[in-house]
């Protein structure tokens, strides 16, 4: 991915307020997460235009993969609770095992599918934050740079 279509932030305390108060939804809702057979647990928070915050987990299940991602859980949500209303950005936390740091995480296949698909619901874009190496950040600019090629409806 082109430098230009991402931020690098140093640390958490170096994040703008309003992409603090977004992250800092996502760790809140880490709690709820139910991971016991991977024990990787992840949040997402959804900010609407309105300013509206969204939280989702992700829910495990012994019957594999019957389980959801937690940016399914949060986008799934938005669409029925707030259809009409705008993403304007998406955070995203994780943790491992009994860590209680956070660990690097990026959308899997199927979230940035889902990802993109609600993008072409709405049409402006909307941006990623995810925790990266270290103790960095990373801003995602527009979502759909992280699904190049993707299958719309009008792949169809």
């Amino acid at each position: 991915m082109e430098q230009d279509k991402y931020t690098i932030i140093g640390q958490f305390d170096e994040l703008v307020e309003s992409d603090k108060s977004l992250a800092q939804a996502a760790m809140d809702a880490l709690r709820f997460s139910y991971a016991p057979y991977s024990t990787f647990h992840v949040a997402a928070a959804i900010r609407l235009a309105d300013g509206t915050v969204i939280t989702g987990v992700n829910q495990e299940n012994a019957s594999s993969p019957a389980g959801l991602c937690a940016e399914q859980v949060a986008l799934y949500r938005k669409g029925i609770e707030f259809p009409e209303k705008e993403i304007t950005q998406i955070a995203i936390v994780a943790r491992s095992g009994d860590k209680q740091d956070l660990v690097p995480v990026s959308p899997c296949g199927n979230c940035r599918q889902v990802m993109v698909e609600f993008l072409h619901r709405q049409e402006p874009n909307y941006s990623i934050l995810m925790k990266w190496e270290g103790k960095s950040w990373i801003k995602i600019h527009q979502v759909d740079s992280l699904l190049p090629f993707s299958f719309t409806a009008k792949s169809r």
